[in-house]
C-alpha cells in the first residue's frame, strides 16, 4: 500500500511521525511537514520539508502518482488543495483528513473504489481514532457494488448503471445477480452467493460479472468485467500494429468479448521484441508474455495445425498454444483465426471472486 500525509503545525506534525511509525511495514509513506517542526530524527527516517506551493504542490504530486493522501489537519485545507484536481470518480486517489488531535479520520474523496474507506478504518484503529464514514451504503449496510468491483478488480463497464443499481439498492428494490465466475467466502467456495439486497434470478436491472459484450440478459444490465481474457498471436516479421489491432478486434467480435476484459497478450519468445505486438501491448496497457517452442508443444489439448508453422518455428499453432498458456487454469474460447499475415486466438482465464 502506499500513502502521502502531509501536517501543517506542530501536534499535528507529532501525529504524522507517530502515524508513520505506526504504518511502518505496512505502507510505503511519503511524508511531508513543515520545515520548522522537521528534526533530525524524521530526516533520517525519510520525511521531508513540505515542498514549495504547500499543500497544493504536495496534492499535486500525489494526484499525479495515483497515491492515497491523508491531510493531518483541518478539512478546508485539504479542500482547496484538491479542488482543481478532482476528476472522476473511479480514477481519483483516496483522500483523508485527520484532525491533529488524532480524534476523527475522514475519507472526503474516493471512499469505495479509491478505498478511502478501508483506509480510513485502518488509520483509526492504529490511533484509537473514530472513522467518520458518510458513503450511503456503508450508512445503510448495504452491498456496495463499486466496493465489491475494486476489490476484484473488475472493471465497471457502464456508469450510469452503476448509480441505479446503487440507488436501487438503497431503496430496498431487488437487483439480479448474474455470475459466471466462482466466489469465494474465507478459504471456502462458494455455489450460488449473492449478496444481501441481490437475487440470482434477473430483474429490472441487474449485475453482470463475465467477459461476454452481449448477455442474454434483460433489463438494464451493470457489467462487471474481469481481465481474464488472453490473446494468442502469431504474425508475419514487420506486420503493422495497425493490422494487427485490426485482426484482435475482429477475434473479439466473433468471439462476443468485451475488449476491456483482455488482459495480455502471448506469443512465442522468437516475437518478444516484434514492434507491432509490442506498440499494440502499449497503447491497451496489456502484458506481453512470451514461449519457447519447446513451452509451447508442451501446452495439454487438441489444436490446430500447420507443418508450416512447425517447420518455420518448431511448434505447429502459436496461437492457440500461447493463448492456452497464459490463460493457466483457463480454457480456449475461440481457435485459430487467420488473416493478413496474422493468427489471433482467444482464451479465458479461471477467476475466483472474494465475497464481502
Amino acid at each position: 500500500m502506499e500513502l502521502g500525509m502531509i501536517s501543517f503545525t506542530a501536534r499535528g506534525t507529532g501525529l504524522l511521525h507517530r502515524l508513520s511509525g505506526l504504518l511502518r511495514g505496512r505502507a510505503d509513506c511519503v511524508c511531508r511537514v513543515p520545515e520548522r517542526f522537521l528534526t533530525p530524527e524524521m530526516e533520517a527516517e525519510g520525511i521531508e520539508r513540505t515542498p514549495e506551493g504547500g499543500a497544493a504542490s504536495f496534492a499535486r504530486e500525489m494526484f499525479a502518482a495515483g497515491r492515497p493522501m491523508l491531510f493531518v489537519g483541518a478539512a478546508g485545507i485539504a479542500v482547496r488543495a484538491i479542488a482543481p484536481l478532482v476528476k472522476d470518480k473511479l480514477t481519483d486517489p483516496a483522500v483523508l483528513v485527520m484532525d491533529e488531535a488524532g480524534q476523527f479520520v475522514i475519507p472526503i474523496l474516493s471512499g469505495h473504489v479509491g478505498g478511502a474507506n478501508e483506509l480510513a478504518r485502518l488509520i483509526a484503529g492504529l490511533c484509537q481514532a473514530v472513522p467518520v464514514i458518510t458513503t450511503a451504503t456503508d450508512v445503510n449496510r448495504v452491498f456496495a457494488v463499486d466496493v465489491f468491483a475494486a476489490k476484484n478488480s473488475l472493471i465497471i463497464a457502464d456508469r450510469e448503471a452503476a448509480r441505479h443499481v446503487a440507488m436501487d439498492l438503497l431503496e430496498g428494490r431487488e437487483v439480479g445477480f448474474l455470475n459466471s465466475c466462482q466466489v469465494e467466502c474465507g478459504t471456502t467456495l462458494v455455489d450460488g452467493w449473492t449478496p444481501e439486497g441481490c437475487t440470482a434470478r434477473a430483474c429490472g436491472r441487474n449485475i453482470y460479472i463475465g467477459v461476454e459484450k452481449n448477455p442474454a440478459v434483460s433489463g438494464e444490465t451493470l457489467r462487471l468485467v474481469p481481465r481474464a481474457v488472453v490473446v494468442g498471436l502469431g504474425c508475419r516479421r514487420g506486420t503493422p500494429v495497425q493490422t494487427l489491432r485490426e485482426q484482435v478486434q475482429l477475434a473479439l467480435e466473433r468471439a462476443g468479448v468485451m475488449e476491456q476484459a483482455v488482459a495480455c497478450v502471448a506469443s512465442i519468445d522468437l516475437k518478444r521484441e516484434e514492434q507491432g505486438i509490442l506498440e499494440l501491448a502499449r497503447e491497451h496497457n496489456w502484458e506481453f508474455i512470451t514461449y519457447s517452442a519447446e513451452e509451447l508443444m508442451q501446452v495439454p489439448g487438441e489444436f490446430s495445425e500447420s507443418g508450416f508453422v512447425r517447420e518455420t518455428v518448431g511448434v505447429d499453432c502459436v496461437c492457440e498454444r500461447a493463448a492456452v498458456a497464459a490463460a493457466g487454469d483457463g480454457r480456449l474460447i475461440l481457435g485459430k483465426q487467420a488473416a493478413n499475415g496474422v493468427t489471433v486466438a482467444l482464451a479465458v482465464r479461471e477467476v475466483r471472486l472474494r465475497a464481502e
